[in-house]
């Protein structure tokens, strides 16, 4: 059969890449999704900050009720908001560095669940103990295992979902 065939051929280096290519694409989006949920809390936070600002009579923001000034024919307040805009996607690009926080959070929770078994080795053996858990996801991964049942909606979603299809540990809010 078609699907027996597959297992004798090694993965390519592609196939390789792109599995881990998705699963760091997921891990991005969920860090998306809660960043942009507190940016949304924040800019409320803010609107009520603008209501409380205007109601009081602070004169140190006098230069924003005088007419924009013209330069080169632009209104400042323009050029202003433009290049906010463009601040804010940046600011929702997220950074491959991010995830770390993901495997951060993965890494102590093992820290926690494998005590016994980091206690019980000579201290220059821990550091590949620790490698050889962190290859577990990357292993799983390439052998086409599905550490996301549901897309993650946050770093700690990602990390539970991580922890329980790699490792099998359960993850509760209250002891990570």
């Amino acid at each position: 059969t078609l699907h027996h065939q597959h297992h004798h051929h090694p993965q390519s280096l592609n196939d390789k890449l792109s599995k881990c290519a998705k699963f760091l694409k997921k891990i991005k989006k969920a860090i998306k999704i809660e960043q942009e949920l507190l940016l949304q809390q924040d800019e409320d936070d803010q609107d009520n900050d603008d209501e409380k600002k205007y109601d009081s009579d602070d004169d140190d923001d006098d230069d924003d009720r005088l007419p924009p000034k013209r330069k080169n024919g632009f209104y400042h307040n323009q050029k202003k908001k433009k290049k906010q805009k463009k601040k804010n996607k940046k600011k929702n690009k997220v950074k491959t560095f991010k995830v770390n926080d993901v495997m951060v959070i993965v890494a102590r929770k093992l820290c926690v669940h494998c005590r016994d078994d980091i206690e019980s080795k000579l201290i220059p053996e821990i550091p590949k103990f620790a490698e050889s858990k962190m290859k577990d996801i990357f292993q799983s991964l390439i052998n086409g295992n599905k550490i996301f049942k549901t897309n993650p909606k946050s770093k700690m979603d990602a990390a539970k979902q991580i922890l329980l299809e790699i490792y099998n540990v359960k993850v509760t809010e209250l002891n990570i």
